[in-house]
């Protein structure tokens, strides 16, 4: 959410640097993959998921150095914009539903939320449609800018 305005912000006040530009995405693959690696130490995801999506977010990394020691230009797609405002939304409901998790155990209140199983499916689902969309999002710059 605050991206979007601290982007704006240094645009209208002309504060915005190509160094910027470069290391705001990677503040969010910092914090998203944290998260991630954190519920992996749990024994809550499959670790083979986020080492998907940690290997995406390196190559990507990689062709923005590159093209920023080149001097080209490497806007963020629109996709890749929207699968990091996706993935924290999902963060943030996974989040969500470990804490609701933890509340209904602590009142002793049964829940299929509670289940194993469903922790397993949900958990693990949310993580692939994450690893999924990375995925997606980094073909358009795997094709354009390793030329």
């Amino acid at each position: 959410m605050t991206d979007k305005y601290d982007g704006k912000l240094a645009r209208t006040r002309g504060l915005s640097s190509r160094f910027g530009r470069f290391l705001d995405p990677l503040a969010d693959k910092i914090l998203t993959l944290s998260v991630l690696f954190s519920l992996v130490i749990r024994n809550l995801v499959a670790s083979w998921m986020v080492e998907v999506i940690l290997a995406r977010e390196i190559v990507i990394t990689g062709i923005r150095m590159r093209a920023l020691r080149s001097d080209r230009q490497m806007a963020t797609s629109k996709l890749a914009k929207w699968k990091t405002a996706i993935q924290l939304a999902v963060i943030f409901l996974i989040l969500v539903f470990l804490s609701l998790q933890k509340t209904l155990t602590r009142w002793r209140v049964h829940s299929a939320l509670i289940d194993g199983d469903f922790s397993y499916y949900f958990l693990n689902g949310a993580t692939g449609a994450m690893m999924a969309l990375a995925l997606i999002s980094a073909v358009p710059y795997i094709v354009g800018h390793t030329k």
